[in-house]
């Protein structure tokens, strides 16, 4: 609900329909008249029905299915189209000997690691199963497992933000730049990609929810509090 009422405000919304609940508390409507003047409350239907929340999940699943399949796979190059929550290949690389350096400081064997300003990225080897975040000196560096980005789905989106497909990573290789996509056989604007963003949410081959991470919105925030995320 906090949320919501966040959304309302960003969008200086001129109108606002409540659908209430018979439970729905007062001091929410009166939070929401404060924030329009045509506040609008309608009763809910019925026989609506209220759904939980494994029902909700499997809807989700059944909507991702059905609308990325059939589906292809689509390379891109993150230089050219980059993950604007995560701006890979736009920031500073080591040579092997400071990486080494890195490492023995770290006690972390890394496959990839890249700097921004006092914000880093890197992408560790070995037995490094779970998002960390590491200091550096003065640069805090989030260490992402070996295939983070395996499953995560990700939306296509053009210069205006404006969401032109659904996708589902599968693979960045960080020696050409360039991520491996899953998206719908029928898209077919690629030319007005601008940029990708990542989703929280990993799936499977099948398309089934198999785990939140929470941790790309740890990564946006530090990225964001080094002013390196595009506004």
């Amino acid at each position: 609900m906090k949320f919501k009422l966040e959304m309302i405000k960003r969008a200086n919304a001129n109108h606002i329909i409540v659908i209430r609940r018979s439970d729905e508390v007062n001091e929410l409507l009166k939070e929401l008249a404060s924030l329009s003047r045509n506040t609008i409350v309608l009763p809910s239907p019925p026989n609506a029905r209220v759904r939980d929340r494994d029902d909700r999940k499997i809807r989700r699943e059944m909507g991702y299915s059905k609308y990325l399949m059939p589906s292809r796979e689509l390379s891109v190059n993150l230089r050219e189209k980059p993950i604007v929550n995560l701006p890979l290949f736009n920031g500073l690389r080591y040579d092997n000997y400071i990486t080494r350096l890195i490492q023995r400081s770290l006690n972390i064997p890394l496959h990839y690691i890249e700097q921004w300003g006092g914000g880093g990225v890197a992408v560790a080897i070995g037995n490094v199963k779970e998002f960390q975040v590491k200091s550096l000196g003065d640069v805090n560096i989030a260490i992402l497992p070996m295939n983070w980005e395996r499953g995560l789905l990700v939306a296509l989106e053009d210069r205006d933000n404006y969401l032109l497909s659904l996708g589902v990573l599968r693979k960045i290789y960080y020696n050409t730049g360039k991520a491996v996509i899953s998206i719908p056989k029928s898209f077919n604007n690629e030319d007005l990609i601008d940029h990708i963003r990542l989703g929280m949410i990993r799936v499977n081959d099948n398309y089934e929810e198999i785990e939140k991470t929470l941790y790309i919105g740890r990564i946006e925030s530090l990225l964001s509090s080094q002013n390196i995320l595009k506004k």
